[in-house]
């Protein structure tokens, strides 16, 4: 979404300014990678090579911000994303070698809203006061 002010319709220079200044806001999105299978951390070797290729383009791209294996237990996942919508989230999840091969039972994309980092929610929607 582009955000541009309302107050007044916008034309010639006052326009281009407004457009330039505009903020385009993208969702956050958690990927939880769940199930996954005994062994993990061993197993995940044969692929580990394909499956950081794949996260480092995302990254490179600017869509996945962080991810990682959650520890003690190796028994979950966490991938943050930011992206124009939850579908690029399920094609790169879709598309990951752990998941191909079976390594991650089950998989989930959830909206996340960040209350407190680059972009916090509005004062009222979770925000600062």
């Amino acid at each position: 979404m582009i955000v541009v002010s309302a107050a007044r319709p916008a034309t010639g220079l006052t326009a281009h300014r407004e457009l330039l200044q505009a903020e385009v806001q993208m969702p956050y999105f958690a990927l939880f990678y769940d199930d996954l299978v005994e062994d993990y951390v061993e197993r995940r070797a044969a692929v580990r090579e394909d499956h950081l290729r794949g996260v480092w383009a995302a990254h490179e791209r600017g869509e996945l911000l962080l991810a990682g294996a959650l520890a003690d237990p190796v028994d979950r996942a966490l991938l943050i994303f930011r992206a124009p919508d939850r579908a690029a989230v399920e094609a790169f999840a879709r598309a990951d070698p752990y998941v191909t091969t079976g390594l991650v039972g089950r998989w989930e994309v959830r909206p996340w809203m960040v209350v407190i980092g680059d972009e916090p929610a509005a004062a009222g929607e979770g925000g600062r006061p």
